[in-house]
């Protein structure tokens, strides 16, 4: 799957796919550690973060992954798959979105460090479908 971005400096479209979505593990002022997720633009370098995790959301997205491991199991063998289960994957999801969403939120202005201690990103902004502007030009 392909996803285009308009960098928020420069303007150019990038087009984000596995290959160039980058993961990266930095700490706060704090020391604490957070996951991000990210590309470079391919005109002027800026690094914008598409997603940002903590311990909690990543342990809650393995959760989930096993959960759809355990269904598609099922599936092939035939079975199904328990309500009980599906809630359960409902709940972690509405519980990793609202996770992510605080962390967008409480991260907005930090800065965050590599694992040497340089500053990776000076001042995060992490932007929503809200933030853009569409337009048919």
């Amino acid at each position: 799957m392909e996803v285009k971005r308009v960098c928020n400096k420069c303007g150019e479209v990038n087009s984000l796919d596995s290959k160039s979505l980058l993961k990266k593990d930095v700490y706060d002022e704090d020391k604490k550690h957070y996951v991000i997720l990210y590309f470079e633009c391919v005109r002027c370098k800026e690094v914008e973060v598409v997603q940002i995790d903590d311990n909690e959301s990543i342990q809650t997205f393995k959760e989930i992954k096993a959960l759809f491991i355990k269904a598609m199991r099922k599936r092939l063998k035939k079975e199904a798959v328990s309500p009980r289960e599906v809630k359960k994957k409902d709940r972690l999801i509405k519980k990793l979105n609202e996770k992510r969403k605080l962390l967008n939120e409480v991260s907005k202005g930090k800065t965050f460090y590599d694992e040497n201690g340089k500053i990776f990103i000076k001042e995060l902004t992490m932007y929503t479908r809200g933030d853009i502007i569409e337009s048919d030009m």
